[in-house]
């Protein structure tokens, strides 16, 4: 979240998320910066998906991704950095699985 660009990228990626939650009836009640900022001063921690990818498990992108991207989708709310997030972590763990059966 410190990262400038890194930040934009998880920034744009809540957007969309949030835009896609409101055009379904669930909006998040808490404003996208707002919640940024917050996570931004929580500092270094381990996400789940980064504590699955470091241990070798599956990453859990239907859920957390494809849902948001399919739903988007059904609803007309364009999704690009979630599904480009997506993509860069199934790269990511394809290298990893394919890196440690080596």
């Amino acid at each position: 979240m410190n990262d400038r660009g890194l930040g934009h990228i998880a920034l744009a990626s809540m957007r969309e998320v949030a835009a896609v939650a409101a055009a379904a009836g669930a909006p998040s009640g808490m404003d996208i910066e707002k919640r940024f900022a917050i996570n931004a001063e929580l500092g270094a921690f381990r996400t789940s998906m980064l504590q699955d990818y470091e241990a070798g498990r599956t990453l859990e992108l239907g859920g957390l991704v494809d849902a948001v991207v399919e739903i988007g989708s059904r609803l007309g709310i364009a999704t690009p950095m979630t599904e480009a997030l997506g993509a860069l972590a199934r790269r990511a763990a394809a290298v990893r699985d394919r890196a440690n059966s080596v």
